[in-house]
């Protein structure tokens, strides 16, 4: 893989079972995720609507199960990078679970 991070070289189909290595992990593009149980979707839709760089973090660190280093490698940005990128997609995922739900965020607290 160039180290571009351009995911589009990656493959398509679900995920591996198990820990992944950087070199191999198998991404599912927005087009192809047929494969995601009905159940899942919600939340499949809610990670497609992620900034560009969160959705990448959140897909190969929750669904290929790699760590932050292979995370950075594969993506060719820096640990930190990795790390600030996943801290605000859990903040926006969460935003909008407590939204579904009716709750009330933190944020959202905050700004009354």
């Amino acid at each position: 893989m160039s180290g571009s991070g351009d995911m589009s070289s990656l493959s398509a189909g679900p995920p591996p079972v198990g820990r992944a290595g950087p070199a191999a992990p198998r991404l599912v593009q927005p087009e192809q995720a047929e494969w995601a149980p009905i159940e899942d979707r919600w939340l499949w839709d809610l990670v497609q609507a992620l900034p560009r760089r969160q959705r990448e973090v959140v897909v190969l660190r929750y669904w290929c199960d790699l760590a932050e280093a292979d995370i950075a490698q594969v993506l060719s940005i820096s640990t930190g990078t990795v790390k600030s990128s996943a801290h605000r997609a859990h903040a926006r995922l969460a935003a909008a679970l407590a939204e579904h739900n009716g709750e009330v965020t933190k944020a959202q607290k905050g700004a009354r």
